[in-house]
């Protein structure tokens, strides 16, 4: 192909059918069903994100979107940095201690066992401090 001076990089192809040229062109998208955590660089509102795309693979129904996000350091009110989520059909963002407790998960102790591992790890004890007196 070289020889065609064709670009060695390109990933695609070009062909001629029946006199008519076509074109594959390679495309990307996310993958459904999968956990992705991206780190944000200043400025930005958020640190970190975690995001998930579900997409049921016997229905036709669009994907739905779901996102939960650490906020950047200084920009809270409170003592440390905040967890808030993003779910479909709402437009803010939601404090995650109040998402769970409209899930029914109502004592701070609850919320403390559910999201943290190690009882032992003060940073994340101080992150969730945090989320849940905003809360």
């Amino acid at each position: 192909m070289r020889n065609a001076r064709e670009c060695r990089y390109d990933q695609g192809g070009y062909f001629i059918i029946n006199g008519n040229e076509k074109v594959l062109v390679a495309q990307e998208r996310m993958a459904f069903n999968i956990v992705l955590v991206f780190h944000r660089k200043p400025p930005t509102k958020y640190s970190w994100s975690a995001e998930i795309r579900s997409a049921n693979e016997n229905s036709g129904r669009p994907h739905q979107q779901f996102c939960v996000k650490l906020s950047a350091k200084g920009k809270s009110s409170f003592k440390g940095q905040t967890i808030k989520a993003t779910i479909p059909m709402i437009r803010e963002d939601i404090p995650v201690a109040i998402l769970l407790r409209a899930l029914d998960i109502i004592p701070d102790k609850a919320i403390q066992d559910l999201m943290i591992y190690d009882m032992k790890d003060t940073d994340m004890i101080d992150m969730l401090r945090a989320s849940l007196e905003e809360a």
